[in-house]
């Protein structure tokens, strides 16, 4: 293997240096089509002389090249290609500066560049932080460079671009994207997504530009699809939510379940943008949007959930389908919906009610029996035991809340005894709150706990049970606990702790049997120490 790495000194007498290495590189590719010889470390030390030889030929028309350069390049992208088949060569090449030569190749439109996107792409999909970890600046230029390519043109090389900056992009999560200086790439995805979905296609162009728009609303926001002046046009936002409930109604009403299967990446991105949608709408800045407009977008959105509640209807006979990706993608983005929207389609959503109840018990079973054979670390994580772990219950909770103040939903909750749930629920969730040492305790523990607890102080009053189901199952008892521990809490702490507090002095002030059980755990002690005025008073008053 050394003829490649020879210097000119080291070149026979009478032959020409560049034939030299050309057959060199030859002989080097043909070794690399055996995987064994490909993963030998002296294959894989030529990595530099690879990536030099990528970079030097600036041209993309090949016929302006001596043909025995055209082969060397080529010869080198085979090399390059076959040790990425391995692990281990792809983290040589990351170690040998692959990646700066493949990018570079690719901006600066060298011979064979067609050749080294592919790479980065597998590079990338592999071991995607580490790459974007160490060469953010270079895939930044890269993503100007395709973007740029991708708002120009107006040819087939378009829907191939929106493929590879899709690929690349999924790679990177959103606090990655954010260190990125993405105005430029950025804008230019917009524009380049603007023309495609803006003219005539079918589902073969449309569906890549659909994923990329999903894509780009996960990292920046919903906002990105008001476009780079960020001047309150809404005329690209509204066409991705009709695009997305045209695209969910076709798929889940007019299709075979194998092929609502093969579309559920496509669906799953349109789900996506509807729940972006509706949060924005409902908690950031009102869109300048007109009554007629207004009025489309709730009957688009109105008929694409009718779609899903038809759909789940047909999924709920059969217990199998609970685990199905699409079925929890559609349980999921109605909550979103049911979160915000009660009015529309009630009898669908009161007929389908038992299933959505079903279907949370069975995800927060699977969620606590998974959680508790230490096989998965946190609810975005896969386990050796089975697929992606989704708490379906927690996105439902909105709604489960609407449903208990009208009296049809609430007997319907009852009947199927969603209060028995909630509340084996919220003290499963409890317990990992108060539990020490838990990673998971800290990001959903406190948020489920958090609004739990709010809802359960300001019902103690008129709901006695409350107060004394907090006393026999201890709960009374972890939270004097947790605030005997208070020293300087962080907000989210301090505010969890707020409503805490709030809910031993409720239950001090309107039972007798739990003011007592509290002055028994040392609540007056507690109260002094961390200055609860309100919760002192309760507890000292005599009645």
């Amino acid at each position: 293997m050394g003829a490649a790495s020879n210097t000119d000194s080291e070149v026979p007498e009478g032959c020409d240096p560049n034939m030299f290495h050309s057959i060199g590189l030859t002989l080097l590719a043909c070794f690399c089509t055996d995987p064994e010889l490909a993963a030998d470390p002296q294959m894989q030390s030529k990595i530099p002389i690879f990536n030099d030889v990528i970079t030097s030929c600036k041209s993309l028309r090949g016929a302006e090249l001596d043909g025995g350069v055209r082969g060397t390049v080529d010869d080198c992208y085979q090399c390059l290609l076959s040790i990425a088949s391995a692990p281990d060569g792809q983290q040589q090449m990351i170690r040998h500066g692959s990646v700066q030569a493949l990018c570079k190749a690719c901006t600066e439109k060298c011979y064979g560049c067609e050749k080294s996107l592919p790479l980065i792409i597998q590079l990338l999909q592999q071991n995607g932080n580490q790459v974007w970890t160490y060469y953010d600046k270079v895939i930044n230029q890269l993503l100007d460079s395709l973007s740029a390519q991708f708002r120009e043109t107006q040819e087939k090389k378009k829907f191939v671009l929106c493929d590879s900056l899709f690929a690349v992009l999924s790679t990177a999560s959103r606090p990655v994207i954010e260190t990125l200086p993405y105005s430029v790439w950025s804008s230019n995805i917009y524009y380049g997504l603007s023309d495609i979905l803006r003219s005539k296609i079918g589902a073969k162009q449309r569906d890549p530009a659909l994923k990329l728009s999903a894509l780009m609303i996960e990292h920046f926001g919903i906002s990105w699809a008001l476009g780079p002046e960020q001047d309150s046009s809404t005329k690209y936002l509204l066409l991705l939510v009709h695009l997305s409930c045209i695209e969910v109604r076709i798929t889940l009403e007019d299709t075979s379940d194998c092929e609502k299967e093969s579309r559920s990446s496509v669906i799953s991105a349109c789900y996506h943008m509807l729940e972006s949608i509706i949060g924005y709408m409902t908690a950031e800045p009102t869109l300048s949007l007109t009554t007629k407009q207004i009025t489309q977008l709730h009957s688009a959105m109105v008929g694409a959930f009718g779609a899903v509640v038809h759909y789940l209807t047909r999924m709920s006979e059969d217990k199998s389908n609970y685990t199905t990706p699409l079925v929890q993608a559609s349980v999921r983005v109605l909550g979103a919906w049911l979160a915000e929207e009660t009015s529309a389609l009630k009898e669908d959503i009161y007929a389908i009610i038992p299933f959505l109840i079903d279907i949370g018990r069975e995800s927060f079973y699977e969620l606590k029996t998974r959680l508790s054979k230490d096989t998965a670390e946190d609810l975005g994580h896969t386990s050796s035991t089975g697929p992606l772990l989704v708490d379906l219950l927690r996105f439902l909770l909105p709604s489960l809340c609407h449903f208990s103040a009208e009296d049809v939903p609430r007997n319907i909750l009852i009947e199927n005894r969603t209060h028995e749930l909630l509340g084996e629920y919220f003290n499963y969730h409890w317990l990992l709150f108060t539990a020490k040492n838990t990673e998971y305790n800290s990001e959903i523990g406190f948020s489920i706990a958090y609004h739990h607890t709010y809802h359960l102080s300001g019902n103690i009053k008129s709901l006695n049970w409350i107060a004394k189901a907090l006393m026999e199952q201890n709960w009374l008892r972890d939270i004097l606990q947790m605030l005997k521990q208070v020293h300087t809490p962080t907000s989210e702490e301090a505010a969890i702790l707020q409503f805490c507090s709030s809910v031993v002095t409720e239950c001090a002030k309107y039972d007798n049997d739990c003011k007592n059980h509290i002055q028994e755990l040392g609540g007056c002690t507690v109260a002094e120490s961390i200055n609860m005025k309100e919760l002192s008073t309760a507890l000292n008053d005599v009645k």
